[in-house]
């Protein structure tokens, strides 16, 4: 390879993995997940978005994964992008977890934008079926406060955790 074509592609390299850097190599920004449950409604109400609340934990595996596999894909932050974030660490709120029955982590709960319950899922979700559950809950959160009220296989919860 030529000098010349070999200096740029050296620089080439060197700029896509440098910080700040957005092509290749670069993170993601974090995602802006609320501490509370009344931060959530109160960002949901403001930005009329359902919330998606996380129920996990540090020691959990299937929650890591979740975390590495399914939510850092830019496909899932595009689709996250649509929801005010609530994470909720069972060891840390336990009250808080059990209030969205998070028997067992991960725990995911959407709610509309005034807390009610629309849908619910446990365990660790792939792409593909996250991205359907998504779709799902801003489908019934954009019915309104008529939408049927729909579980999917998890815990049974409250309607109402406002």
């Amino acid at each position: 390879m030529p000098l010349r074509a070999r200096q740029v592609l050296i620089a080439f390299v060197a700029l896509a993995f440098s910080p700040g850097c957005a092509v290749i190599g670069d993170k993601a920004p974090p995602l802006d997940w609320k501490a509370t449950l009344p931060a959530a409604i109160s960002a949901a109400q403001s930005a009329s978005r359902p919330i998606l609340v996380l129920a996990g934990a540090a020691w959990c595996p299937s929650c890591r994964r979740l975390e590495k596999e399914t939510l850092a894909h830019p496909a899932t932050r595009a689709l996250l992008n649509d929801f005010v974030l609530l994470r909720v660490d069972v060891d840390e709120s336990l009250a808080l977890a059990e209030r969205f029955g998070a028997g067992m982590v991960p725990t995911l709960v959407i709610l509309d934008s005034a807390g009610k319950v629309l849908l619910a899922n446990v365990g660790f979700q792939e792409r593909t079926a996250f991205a359907q559950f998504l779709e799902q809950g801003a489908a019934l959160a954009a019915a309104g406060p008529e939408h049927p009220r729909n579980t999917a296989p998890g815990p049974s919860l409250p309607q109402d955790l406002s």
